[in-house]
């Protein structure tokens, strides 16, 4: 669980009758960017948080059989959110971080406000838990990401709270080493808190050197 006022996270242990605290750790260093932990992610032993104040980080822990979180070294990433102050700017904070259904990959949403351009980031993950140096980005041209979640298939499904339609991304093995960059439109069809909500099924495709990327169907 995560602790935004205290920049900590908290492990809880099920009882019969109540939850019991087994764990607190803080989520980074105190500095700009490694506070304000909004959402947490985990994949057997491997648990990732997501800091959402300045420029956004991610950062990795183990979780023992007791337990207990060990910070995994060298697992902290920045997501250059760009927000404008050191608290989170609900319009432009990053929202969400979580593994691919196979543990492989991990996924990152950030609104970026109404100068865009929205992204999710993707990165793979090594054997040691840790993320790649760098992510594939894909753009959301300004439509702000929001959460996301994953098919049967494996596909993501991604909310975005500008806009509206639907489009469906396809998954497909490449070795380039480059990364394209997509948006795309339609026609609104839900709405949400006076605005428009549209989701939108990516595909993942595999990208052997750099993570994954987001691709639209012609």
């Amino acid at each position: 669980m995560t602790n935004a006022g205290s920049n900590t996270l908290s492990v809880l242990r099920v009882l019969p009758d109540r939850l019991q605290v087994v764990d607190v750790v803080p989520t980074g260093d105190g500095s700009y960017s490694q506070r304000f932990p909004n959402i947490v992610t985990q994949r057997g032993d491997r648990v990732y948080v997501l800091n959402a104040s300045g420029e956004g980080t991610i950062t990795g822990f183990r979780l023992g059989f007791d337990g207990k979180l060990t910070p995994i070294p060298g697992s902290t990433r920045q997501l250059a959110a760009n927000q404008d102050r050191f608290a989170p700017d609900a319009l432009k904070d990053p929202i969400q971080v979580s593994f691919s259904p196979d543990g492989q990959h991990l996924l990152v949403s950030i609104k970026d406000g109404p100068a865009g351009p929205g992204r999710v980031l993707t990165s793979t993950v090594d054997a040691g838990g840790r993320p790649g140096k760098d992510f594939v980005r894909t753009d959301f041209a300004n439509r702000g990401p929001f959460g996301f979640d994953f098919d049967k298939r494996g596909n993501v499904e991604v909310a975005e709270f500008v806009g509206g339609g639907r489009r469906e991304l396809p998954h497909r093995r490449r070795r380039a080493p480059d990364a394209d960059q997509h948006g795309g439109g339609g026609p609104p069809d839900r709405h949400l808190l006076g605005g428009h909500e549209r989701r939108v099924r990516l595909r993942l495709q595999l990208h052997l050197r750099h993570g994954l990327e987001l691709e639209s169907r012609p």
